[in-house]
């Protein structure tokens, strides 16, 4: 996910296996990235499924990479085997690198 407003970018999943994502975590840090996992929606929690309501039947957890540099580590080493999300991740790092290049001239310039 990125936001050009405020100029954050993450990479997540979710899972219900808490272990998976465990192991995600772990071999993750192996290459230098930071990730953390959190629980998304808990059991029983109602979702809107194309206009029709469901509750989870188990906890949903959700491991996500938030600092920039974890996130480039990311592109770097593992990325995403679907092309358009790798091109959209190669785009909003673009950006930020460019965006991070423009406020450094804004505030060297006052």
């Amino acid at each position: 996910m990125f936001s050009r407003n405020s100029g954050t970018l993450q990479v997540s999943a979710s899972n219900y296996d808490l272990e998976v994502l465990t192991l995600c975590e772990k071999l993750l840090k192996e290459l230098s990235i930071d990730s953390k996992i959190y629980l998304h929606y808990k059991k029983g929690t109602p979702v809107k499924i194309r206009g029709k309501m469901y509750r989870y039947n188990s906890d949903l957890y959700r491991i996500t990479i938030l600092r920039r540099q974890s996130v480039l580590n990311f592109y770097r080493e593992v990325g995403f085997s679907i092309q358009r999300k790798q091109l959209k991740l190669k785009e909003a790092l673009e950006f930020l690198e460019m965006y991070k290049r423009e406020h450094k001239r804004t505030n060297a310039s006052k």
